[in-house]
């Protein structure tokens, strides 16, 4: 590995436990160490999951987010939005 370049780990649908994603296609997230302090990210860029759920829940469009982000695709947003609602459905349990 070349010095300073950042190893990919794995995408959430190859590789990391999540668990059944119900055969949602979320290969467009990554997770790499040292981007985005380790959470899922698009393609691995340093835009993070959070940031576009945030953008869709204060009602920007898909579209509009493109445009403000034009290193996304139309795609790209739509998995976030794939990722955050089976994240959701996950069993959670208190950590005491």
């Amino acid at each position: 590995m070349v010095p300073g370049a950042v190893e990919e780990v794995g995408s959430i649908d190859a590789g990391w436990p999540l668990g059944d994603t119900a055969g949602m296609q979320l290969d467009r997230i990554r997770v790499v160490p040292g981007v985005c302090e380790g959470r899922p990210t698009i393609r691995g860029l340093r835009i993070a999951v959070e940031l576009l759920l945030k953008l869709l829940a204060d009602g920007y469009s898909v579209d509009e987010i493109v445009q403000e982000y034009p290193e996304l695709e139309r795609e790209d947003v739509l998995q976030a939005a794939r990722f955050g609602s089976w994240l959701a459905g996950q069993r959670t349990s208190a950590v005491a």
